[in-house]
């Protein structure tokens, strides 16, 4: 068995999470805007926790670090590539926040950054759970994160139309075996839904269909916001779960059991 130990959401602000006490002043300095948003929500996660250096590690984003992207293509077109800021570029790196957490939590699991769009969240707890199924670690860190910048939240608002605000968020997960709350893969029984909703209406229809006949919690609603990776912060806190993240019509299921 696998299962939910211990999780925790930030979302994103005008000030970033207070700094942990486990991440010193200049390795902060080194964290973009989407790191230190994560390491907020792991920081939650990890009260009264300690990782095994073996802890397997997934980041699911759809979007990566977009400040710290955006800010590198400003400086190629304004002062050509001889000038890069290295800061910028290692924090465009998709996986720069593994990486960097990774190093600061003494991690040596194994570790992967999935970026699959609107299912990327569910697809970093799938890869998760894989790992701790096939023994290659005993517990798992998933970090599911996105983060916008003013240009990129106008050009998503272009594209979709959204009843909700565009933000951004973190959640972290703790996962480990013969523990917490249960965890498998796919479509299994349960009262309540929770879903990432979807700004694509026909990705919306496929949701509410899918959930027809039990309770749904939108967490988008819940929230006030949206972001691709939404879908794994507010949890219910009783009962069995069925989680699900939708794009294209492509439906990522995970159910979570109730808590013992």
């Amino acid at each position: 068995m696998i299962g939910l130990v211990a999780h925790h959401h930030v979302i994103a602000g005008d000030e970033p999470p207070a700094r942990p006490v486990w991440l010193s002043p200049g390795h902060a300095r080194r964290l973009d805007p989407l790191a230190r948003l994560a390491a907020g929500a792991v920081d939650g996660a990890l009260a009264g926790l300690t990782l095994p250096p073996d802890t397997a590690l997934a980041v699911g984003t759809a979007y990566g670090s977009v400040v710290s992207t955006q800010r590198l293509l400003d400086g190629i077109a304004a002062d050509g590539d001889g000038l890069v800021s290295p800061a910028a570029f290692s924090a465009s790196v998709l996986s720069h926040v593994a990486g960097a957490l990774g190093e600061v939590l003494g991690l040596h699991g194994p570790v992967a950054t999935i970026s699959q769009g609107g299912t990327s969240a569910l697809a970093a707890v799938r890869w998760a759970w894989l790992q701790l199924a096939a023994g290659r670690a005993s517990t798992a860190l998933v970090i599911a994160a996105d983060h916008h910048s003013p240009w990129t939240t106008r050009v998503v608002e272009g594209l979709v139309t959204s009843r909700w605000r565009v933000s951004g968020g973190a959640s972290a997960w703790v996962l480990r075996r013969d523990a917490g709350r249960e965890l498998r893969l796919g479509l299994h029984p349960a009262d309540v839904v929770v879903d990432g909703g979807a700004p694509d209406p026909r990705d919306e229809e496929l949701l509410i269909t899918t959930v027809a006949g039990r309770s749904r919690r939108c967490v988008p609603e819940v929230l006030g916001r949206w972001y691709p990776t939404a879908v794994l912060a507010a949890l219910p806190a009783d009962g069995p779960l069925q989680l699900l993240e939708c794009e294209h019509r492509r439906l990522v299921a995970v159910w979570l059991g109730a808590p013992k």
